[in-house]
């Protein structure tokens, strides 16, 4: 095994699709025989147009979606195919950040008990501890503990997204699936949010995936870059390597499509 805390080994994930009853179904190879190997502490951009398979992917890693074959290893434990009670470890450890806030968000339930949640399932504590680590942890993403009693729909985007992401790190995770966490907000804050990100991965010492069909998003915060079309990884390697060759054309073609952010 590779020193990586997250190794994935020839990972397919497979849908069939009924066409009728005389007919064959329609299968489709979301994930097509993936294998990466994402080191601790590391920001890893997985980078495709929208189809490609990755959010598929990062779903998978999270058993959300059932895996055909292949090896999911988190910290030298084989998690692809376990059932949801095996899974309870992992699901602490590794936490996600989705692209649209305010659908991830519940939105009857207020700004504590959305971040008191994932407390009660996996960190059972005195009322007074967790309150006092909610509030840090708003602290940590710029928000401010006056804001406990609100609900989403009271937020803007930026807003919402920042405690999302509270939401995913009051575990302490040591993997942080962020996927497509900054296309569903306006330009002129996706930056905010991506140096948020990049602080707390260094502060927190998080690994991170960070998953987007924007090249320049990902050379803005990730060390290694790999490229996926159609279920399989076209192109892998540091990132400035790969920025600096672009020996494939549909990575080429990802980064004439992105904008640039703002500076």
């Amino acid at each position: 095994m590779s020193s990586g805390l997250l190794e994935l080994r020839d990972l397919r994930v497979v849908f069939s699709h009924p066409r009728g009853m005389f007919r064959s179904p329609f299968v489709t190879r979301a994930v097509d025989g993936v294998s990466l190997s994402i080191p601790r502490g590391t920001v890893f951009g997985l980078v495709g147009e929208s189809g490609c398979g990755k959010t598929t992917l990062s779903r998978a890693i999270l058993g959300l979606v059932p895996v055909a074959s292949g090896g999911i290893w988190f910290d030298g434990v084989d998690y692809a195919g376990m059932n949801t009670a095996a899974l309870r470890p992992l699901r602490r450890r590794v936490q996600m950040v989705f692209q649209d806030p305010f659908s991830s968000l519940n939105p009857r339930m207020t700004v504590a008990q959305i971040l008191a949640e994932p407390l009660h399932v996996h960190r059972p504590m005195p009322a007074a501890r967790r309150i006092a680590l909610i509030t840090r942890m708003l602290d940590r993403v710029g928000l401010s503990a006056r804001i406990l009693r609100r609900y989403p729909h009271e937020f803007s985007g930026g807003q919402r997204q920042r405690l999302a992401v509270a939401r995913a790190l009051i575990l302490e995770p040591d993997l942080l699936i962020a996927d497509e966490p900054v296309s569903a907000l306006d330009v002129s804050i996706q930056a905010q949010v991506l140096n948020l990100l990049a602080d707390l991965r260094r502060d927190m010492g998080l690994t991170m995936l960070f998953v987007s069909h924007d090249l320049a998003v990902v050379r803005h915060i990730a060390s290694h870059v790999a490229v996926m079309q159609a279920g399989k990884i076209v192109e892998e390697g540091p990132a400035d390597a790969v920025f600096a060759a672009l020996s494939h054309p549909y990575t080429k073609a990802l980064l004439a499509a992105s904008p640039r952010l703002p500076g």
